[in-house]
Parts: structure tokens; C-alpha cells; sequence
């Protein structure tokens, strides 16, 4: 890389890092009165999400709510979200899923995190699988119920460089028009986040699935993909 190119990416760097203490800001902001979210410790950046991340996840459960939530990946995303249901008058019938691949990382969360009554830790394998001529790493759904979800939080499996997490394929295949549902997906700015991000918008315009996304930059990107009902969330 020569000194010109250096430069920029220096400045890009810049420009991402101070984006990144905005939405730090306003993440800590949007959990401001709320009682039992806002004393526990989450341990943001690194592996787990970014402060972008975590504002977008923070406002999107205020304000819609969900009924059914369904998390790929065990972490400080389902600390965050268990907590809230814990503490915010959470109706009696809301449902709370989570895949993880590690059961004894699954152990090791449930001694130190209170789950929401309705949260259930679904332990299932990893196995590779041919995506669209690309091995990859991605949960075995094969003998598992895929129930209907209408928000959905994915930061799992680890990434592949080419459709990666492409498990939400297998997610959302019984949408039909007229389905309402928010898809929340980490770590877009990589290269094989966004082709499934990408693939995943020309499957539901072949289905006549109306939805939109938008993407949201710090360190790192999350998409936002909403369908008409939640399309305020792409302004945030």
C-alpha cells in the first residue's frame, strides 16, 4: 500500500472510530430510565456486537416489542435481550429462541445471566454445507423446527468469506407477502455478510415479499431489513 493509500485508510479508520463513540452514546442514552437494563454489565465490541449494534437492538425491542424473537449466536446480544424481557413488564406468552453451537459455553452464560422465563437455549451442531458453490460453516437445521419469528437477531455462525450466515435462508423460506418481520444483521461490512444480505433482498422481491434495509456504520456495519410495518426502523 503506498503512503497515499496508507492515508486514506488512516482517515477511514478515523472517521468509523468517532462514528463508533457517537453510537456509543446514543446507546447508553437509549437505555437511560430503563430500571434493571441499565445496571448490568455488557461487554460490547471485539466478538460480540458494537455499540451500532446495540443501540439499533436497544431501540428496535422498545419500540415494536416483539413477540417472537430469534437470536443465531449466544452472547451479549441475549444478556441484553433476556434483561429486557426480565425487567420490562414483558407479556406472559412472548418467545425467546437462541442457536448456539457450544453447550458448555451455553452452561457457562445460563450460571451467569437470569434468561427471561420464555428463553430457550437451543444447543445444535455446526456442520459444512455447500452454499451456492462455497463451503461453509452453518447451523444443522436439518431435523429442527423453524418456527415463525418476527424479529430476528443475526451474529451467528462465525463468518465465512463468501454467504456467510447464510442459515437465514432456511429462516424465512415459508415467508409469504403480506409477512411482517424485522431481520437485524451483524457484521455486514464484510464481504460474505453482504452477499447473503444482497441474495436475501432478490429472494423476497422473487416472492413478492416487500422489504428494505439500511445499514448502519461504526467500527463495524449492521443492516437493518424491515418489511412496511417496522419501515421506520431505517431511519434510526
Amino acid at each position: 500500500m503506498d503512503n497515499s493509500s496508507q492515508i486514506i485508510s488512516n482517515q477511514e479508520k478515523l472517521i468509523l472510530g468517532v462514528q463508533e463513540q457517537i453510537w456509543a452514546h446514543k446507546f447508553h442514552d437509549s437505555i437511560r430510565g430503563l430500571k434493571g437494563v441499565n445496571e448490568v454489565s455488557y461487554f460490547i465490541g471485539n466478538w460480540a456486537g458494537n455499540y451500532t449494534f446495540f443501540y439499533l437492538l436497544s431501540r428496535l425491542l422498545q419500540e415494536f416489542k416483539f413477540e417472537r424473537t430469534l437470536e443465531l449466536g449466544l452472547g451479549e446480544s441475549s444478556k441484553f435481550i433476556t434483561t429486557f424481557l426480565n425487567t420490562q413488564h414483558t407479556p406472559d406468552h412472548f418467545k425467546h429462541d437462541v442457536f448456539e453451537q457450544n453447550e458448555a459455553f451455553a452452561q457457562h452464560f445460563k450460571s451467569k445471566c437470569a434468561l427471561w422465563k420464555n428463553t430457550h437455549i437451543h444447543i445444535i451442531d455446526l456442520i459444512e454445507e455447500n452454499i451456492l458453490g462455497y463451503t461453509n460453516k452453518v447451523f444443522n437445521l436439518n431435523n429442527t423446527a423453524i418456527n415463525d419469528y418476527d424479529f430476528y437477531v443475526i451474529d451467528g455462525p462465525i463468518g465465512s468469506p463468501r454467504y456467510s450466515r447464510f442459515d437465514v435462508m432456511k429462516l424465512v423460506k415459508h415467508k409469504v407477502p403480506g409477512s411482517e418481520f424485522v431481520i437485524l444483521f451483524d457484521d455486514v461490512n464484510r464481504g460474505g455478510e453482504m452477499d447473503t444480505l444482497k441474495y436475501l433482498m432478490g429472494w423476497f422481491n422473487q416472492q413478492n415479499i416487500e422489504a428494505d434495509y439500511h445499514i448502519y456504520s461504526g467500527e463495524k456495519s449492521v443492516a437493518v431489513l424491515t418489511t412496511p410495518k417496522y419501515k421506520w426502523a431505517l431511519s434510526y
